[in-house]
């Protein structure tokens, strides 16, 4: 017999036993009653002196119904709130909710906890808020049963809530792990449960990655942004600078990298983007989403000083050495005058063409013309000078 036939036939056999019992009879406990026609299972209020409602398995009491609150104790003879789960093992007790079972109970929001009131945090004005708050309390030989014992989950209208009521670690962990700690002074440890920040990372990484479109949480924002900021309000939700991941294929135009950028001031107006951009390629770019060098500035530089590394080889002292060919005057002039630019310098048309100049190179050919302009002076001083002792040329 399979076991779906086993249970259809203890179901019959208790329906059949049932229906043989005249509503007198069905399953009464010492004490009860039958009122108005219908049978009850329980307790009814007796003046002189009322019971609760005590469950047992194996003899010995498993959960109780008080008689005045109606709260529900597992573990507890006392419960204080309308689900209350007690161990006096120092392990601690588990309540299961099976989430693959149609019929696994379920903690309803139409319950009212007025002992959670107690418990609720006041606001700047020293006030609770108002409203109806249902949960569960679950506590231990260690933590005690009081009403601020232990662990509270509550509902107070559609804002849900979970509470850690003991001065220690609040912690929240997988099978074999403990995967984050909350400490009592509000810091979030992740790997940890010694957190040195709001929020510590111990032997692990954090991961923002892009969002499926523009959101209002980012505006301005294509991607999942780190934001930073003083004083935020309603205009300036996303603080003073945000650092976001752009990657795009839809609108190459953004670029590709990291960008450092100033979300939207006040009123939502523009503040400025790309103010430092790495992009994927590994170049740097201010001002610019695509960097055309290692580092590429859309805008002026302003240093006390730049260095340009150059090697020694093509510093240009070889002008000196006793076989460097230069032109002559005359053969300068003709190259001048046809070409329009010194010999060895890029034209006009190079350099648009290029897009821009190599300090470096620059003024390493620069150099070079002074050196040959120096020879070119020392030799007409010579020229001078034997002139001038009436040497004839």
């Amino acid at each position: 017999m399979n076991k779906l036939n086993k249970i259809v036939l203890i179901a019959i056999v208790f329906v059949l036993a049932i229906g043989s019992l005249s509503a007198q009879n069905e399953w009464l406990v010492s004490g009860n009653n039958v009122t108005g026609g219908q049978p009850i299972l329980g307790t009814l209020y007796l003046q002189q002196n009322p019971q609760p409602l005590r469950f047992y398995a194996n003899g010995i009491q498993r959960g109780i119904f008080s008689q005045y609150s109606g709260y529900l104790g597992v573990g507890i003879n006392a419960p204080k709130n309308p689900l209350h789960i007690h161990s006096n093992d120092i392990r601690g007790n588990y309540f299961d909710f099976d989430y693959d079972d149609p019929e696994s109970p379920v903690i309803g929001n139409d319950v009212v906890i007025t002992r959670l009131d107690s418990l609720i945090p006041r606001d700047s004005s020293n006030n609770r808020p108002s409203g109806d708050y249902s949960g569960l309390q679950i506590t231990n030989a260690a933590t005690g049963a009081n009403p601020n014992n232990g662990l509270l989950m509550y509902v107070h209208g559609r804002h849900g809530f979970l509470r850690h009521l003991e001065e220690d670690l609040f912690t929240i962990g997988s099978r074999d792990f403990d995967i984050m700690n909350f400490t009592l002074d509000g810091r979030v440890g992740i790997g940890t449960d010694q957190p040195a920040q709001m929020l510590h990372v111990v032997d692990g990484n954090i991961l923002i990655s892009r969002t499926s479109n523009m959101s209002n949480r980012a505006p301005g924002s294509y991607n999942g942004s780190l934001f930073f900021g003083a004083d935020i309000d309603a205009n300036t939700p996303c603080g003073s600078w945000g650092i976001e991941y752009i990657n795009d294929t839809n609108h190459p135009e953004y670029g590709q990298g990291l960008n450092f950028w100033q979300p939207f001031g006040a009123n939502h107006t523009w503040t400025g983007n790309y103010r430092l951009f790495l992009a994927d390629n590994g170049k740097i770019g201010i001002g610019t989403q695509f960097p055309q060098a290692e580092l590429s500035v859309n805008g002026t530089v302003l240093a006390k000083a730049v260095r340009v590394n150059t090697s020694s080889t093509y510093w240009p002292d070889y002008v000196f050495e006793n076989d460097y060919k230069m032109m002559t005057l005359s053969e300068l002039e003709n190259y001048v005058n046809e070409y329009k630019h010194l010999p060895g310098i890029p034209s006009v048309k190079e350099v648009e063409e290029q897009g821009s100049v190599d300090l470096g190179e620059m003024n390493t050919l620069l150099l070079q013309k002074v050196e040959e302009l120096t020879k070119y002076i020392i030799d007409l001083q010579k020229q001078i000078d034997e002139l001038k002792n009436g040497k004839e040329y």
